[in-house]
Formats: C-alpha cells, sequence, structure tokens
C-alpha cells in the first residue's frame, strides 16, 4: 500500500484517517489488535496512534536496498504476527512499490508460500548489438 498520509499527501496518497477507520472497522478484534503495520520508508512518518500502535517502522531510504538485517527482522516478526489465523499485516512505503515489494517476496520465500523460480521475471530481450544495426 502507499503511504498513510496527512495534510497535502492525503491527496496524493491513502488518506491516513481513511486507512485508520478500514484497518480499525476490518481488522481490528476484541483486544485491539488483528493487523501490524510496517513502514519501511525512512522519509516518512506518522501518528502511530491513529492505528493504535501497531505500526513497525524499518527505515530504508530511496532508491536503497534493505540489509540483511533488515529483511531478516521483518521475515521473522511478520511470520511470528501472522501464526494468529485472524492476523493480517500491511506494508508500505511511499508509493507501495519497490521497497515494498521487495519485503512483500522476502516474506513469500521465507514463509515457503513460493519458491525463488516462481517469483523470478524474464529478462526482456536485448537490443542488437550497435554493429548488428543495419
Amino acid at each position: 500500500m502507499s503511504l498513510p498520509g496527512e495534510g497535502i499527501e492525503a491527496k496524493m496518497y491513502n488518506d491516513i484517517s481513511e486507512v485508520s477507520r478500514f484497518f480499525r472497522a476490518v481488522h481490528m478484534n476484541q483486544d485491539g489488535l488483528g493487523f501490524l503495520i510496517f513502514n519501511v520508508c525512512a522519509e516518512r512518518s506518522y501518528n502511530h496512534e491513529y492505528f493504535n500502535g501497531q505500526v513497525v517502522n524499518i527505515p530504508i531510504e530511496v532508491n536503497m536496498p534493505a540489509t540483511l538485517e533488515q529483511l531478516c527482522h521483518f521475515v521473522e516478526r511478520a511470520s511470528d504476527w501472522l501464526e494468529v489465523p485472524s492476523h493480517v499485516l500491511a506494508l508500505h512505503d511511499i508509493e507501495g512499490l519497490a521497497r515494498s515489494g521487495v519485503f512483500a517476496i522476502a516474506w513469500l520465500l521465507y514463509s515457503g508460500f513460493t519458491s525463488a523460480s516462481s517469483v523470478s521475471v524474464p529478462l526482456p530481450s536485448l537490443p542488437p548489438k550497435c554493429g548488428d544495426v543495419k
């Protein structure tokens, strides 16, 4: 998912009030839990009380890879959380693309949900070499 934003960012991304309302209405259980949100962007934070404090920050800079320590922390914490069948988790960076995708695939591989070969992407065909072009 993309950033739960406030102010002008609520217009560009997801309005934090609406995201909070959704998680509380759909995924909150009797003890105030049920969901856990991972924020994997270093450049933005927000008031975690919108989500009953159920936010884990793993700060990854834009266009930088996550460290193995960060990925291990995430997959272990996510796996522990998801042992309860009614629990859900959400993962976001600013736009919900690159960093989120890396973490989602890491969990899919760690959990055994899928294999590395099933998440690989074929390389596009390469253009001809300059000398081959006529």
